[in-house]
C-alpha cells in the first residue's frame, strides 16, 4: 500500500469507528475535503464569499465565511474603500436573523379570523401569480416592498416590477434617513443621503453633530471612526448636541444637552447668526423667509445657556473647514424634517456643500 493511500484511509478511520454511514454519502461529505483541487471545498472546510451589507444605505463590502454551504461569520472586506476590512456592529449582528429561532420559515396566509397560518410554497406562489395577473390591467399599480437592495439584485427587482406594472417602494430601513432625503430633495432636487468628508488629506477642523450617533448607527460607523481618528490628530474640535446621553456624546469635546425636540430652534438661531455675518452665501429671498430666533428665545426652547449658544455660533463662524451633521434622534422625532432642512441651509451658509458635504 502506498503511503498517500494509507493517509487517506487513516483520515476516514475515525468516522468509520464513530457510526455506520452510506458509502455514497461518505464520499461526498468526506473525500471531497481530503482530495485537493476543488475550490468550492477547501481542505479547512470553509471559504469566503464577497457580499454587500444591506443594514443601512452605506453598502459596505463584506466577506461571508461559508462552511458546508452555510454562512457562519461576517467580516469586513479589506478591498472595500468604506470599511477597509472593518464591519460595524449592525453588520456583524445581521447574521443572527438568518438563524433566529422565531424567523419565518415558510409562507403565511391570513385566515378569516385574522390569524396567520402556514401554507405550502406551491399554493403561495400560485396566489402571488394570480394577484399579479389581475393587477396587470388595473388602474392603480401594485407595490413591491423589500429591504435594502443594491447592485444586480436591485436591477432584478426593478426589471420584475416593470414587467408586472408594480411600483417599487423605498427599502425598509430600521434606522431610516427619510428626513434627510426629503430635505435634500427640497434644497437640491436630489432625494439622496450625501457623502460626508470628515478625514482625508484636508480634514475638517470643526465637527458639529445633531443627534447623529457617529459610532453607533448613523451611516457607516467604521469609516467614520477611522476618519475621526485621522482628523483628531490634526486638531479637530467636536460639538455634539443631543437630548439623551450616548456613547457618541461621551466622545465629543463639548456635549450640549438640549431639550428634546429643540434641534430646529437651535439650528434656526445658528442660521440667523451665520447668515447675518459677512460672506453670507444664501439667497436674499431665503434669508427673508426665515423666521427670527433671537438668543433669549433659542435659550428657552433648547434649555441651553446663552454662553453655550454664543460659543457654538462663534466656532462655526471661525472654522476654516466645518462639517455639520444632523440625523439619528434629531430627525426621527416630531420636527425632524424641519431640523434636516435647516441643517442643509446651514451647510450652505457655511460653505460645506462641495467641500465637506458631497
Amino acid at each position: 500500500m502506498k503511503r498517500r493511500q494509507f493517509v487517506r484511509l487513516l483520515g476516514l478511520a475515525p468516522g468509520a469507528l464513530a457510526a455506520p454511514w452510506d458509502a455514497a454519502q461518505a464520499r461526498s461529505k468526506l473525500l471531497s475535503h481530503l482530495l485537493p483541487g476543488d475550490p468550492d471545498d477547501p481542505p479547512d472546510g470553509s471559504r469566503f464569499i464577497p457580499a454587500t451589507c444591506t443594514e443601512c444605505p452605506a453598502g459596505c463590502g463584506m466577506l461571508v465565511e461559508v462552511r458546508e454551504g452555510r454562512p457562519i461569520k461576517l467580516e469586513g472586506d479589506p478591498d472595500c474603500p468604506l470599511g477597509r476590512g472593518g464591519l460595524c456592529v449592525r453588520g456583524q449582528a445581521s447574521l443572527a436573523r438568518l438563524y433566529h429561532p422565531e424567523r419565518l420559515r415558510q409562507p403565511l396566509e391570513r385566515a378569516a379570523d385574522g390569524e396567520l397560518r402556514p401554507i405550502a410554497w406551491e399554493a403561495a406562489l400560485e396566489r402571488v401569480a394570480a394577484a399579479l395577473g389581475s393587477a396587470a390591467g388595473a388602474r392603480d399599480p401594485g407595490f413591491y416592498l423589500a429591504g435594502q437592495t443594491t447592485g444586480a439584485l436591485a436591477d432584478l427587482v426593478d426589471a420584475f416590477a416593470r414587467a408586472h406594472g408594480l411600483q417599487v417602494l423605498p427599502g425598509l430601513e430600521l434606522f431610516h434617513h427619510g428626513a434627510l432625503r426629503r430635505a435634500h430633495e427640497i434644497l437640491f432636487g436630489r432625494r439622496e443621503v450625501p457623502t460626508y468628508a470628515l478625514g482625508g488629506p484636508d480634514p475638517a477642523d470643526l465637527l458639529v453633530t445633531f443627534g447623529a450617533d457617529l459610532f453607533e448607527s448613523f451611516l457607516h460607523p467604521v469609516r467614520r471612526a477611522r476618519e475621526f481618528a485621522e482628523a483628531r490628530e490634526r486638531g479637530l474640535r467636536w460639538f455634539h448636541c443631543e437630548p439623551g446621553l450616548s456613547m457618541t456624546g461621551c466622545s465629543a469635546d463639548r456635549r450640549l444637552a438640549l431639550a428634546a425636540g429643540g434641534e430646529p430652534a437651535l439650528l434656526l438661531h445658528l442660521l440667523g447668526e451665520i447668515a447675518a455675518g459677512d460672506g453670507a452665501t444664501l439667497p436674499a429671498e431665503v434669508l427673508a423667509s426665515l423666521p427670527r430666533m433671537p438668543l433669549e428665545e433659542a435659550s428657552r426652547r433648547t434649555r441651553l445657556s446663552g454662553d453655550a449658544l454664543r460659543e457654538l455660533a462663534g466656532a462655526l463662524r471661525s472654522a476654516r473647514r466645518p462639517l455639520l451633521l444632523c440625523g439619528g434622534i434629531a430627525t426621527a422625532m416630531p420636527g425632524g424634517g424641519d431640523a434636516a432642512l435647516l441643517a442643509g441651509l446651514l451647510q450652505c451658509a457655511t460653505g460645506q456643500i462641495g467641500s465637506t458635504v458631497d
